[in-house]
């Protein structure tokens, strides 16, 4: 098995299924090309902890609208929230947060 396989087989809640087409895509000769669309957020958990990090633009499509958007919110000593997605749909939904907590 494949080492793609076995990380896979470890953490079930990922698909790979996209990956698996898009490799048998290049061996058929298809070339691969990209539109810069979005922004990102990555999180990854380890042994003594969590590291969240994202970067500060605001996209709307191809377009970079805004180049300081915060994109991680403190909600409370242990909770910290990655918003993606239409900033005023974030800013709403933390406000409710932060007002149940």
């Amino acid at each position: 098995p494949s080492l793609r396989w076995a990380y896979q087989s470890q953490h079930p809640g990922l698909d790979f299924s996209m990956a698996h087409r898009n490799e048998g895509l290049l061996k058929q000769g298809a070339t691969a090309s990209f539109k810069k669309t979005g922004t990102t957020i990555a999180g990854m958990i380890f042994k003594d902890g969590v590291i969240l990090c994202a970067d500060k633009r605001s996209t709307m499509g191809t377009i970079v609208a805004e180049k300081s958007c915060m994109k991680l919110h403190t909600m409370g000593p242990n909770i910290i929230v990655a918003g993606a997605g239409t900033a005023a749909d974030n800013d709403h939904v933390n406000r409710m947060i932060e007002a149940n907590l």
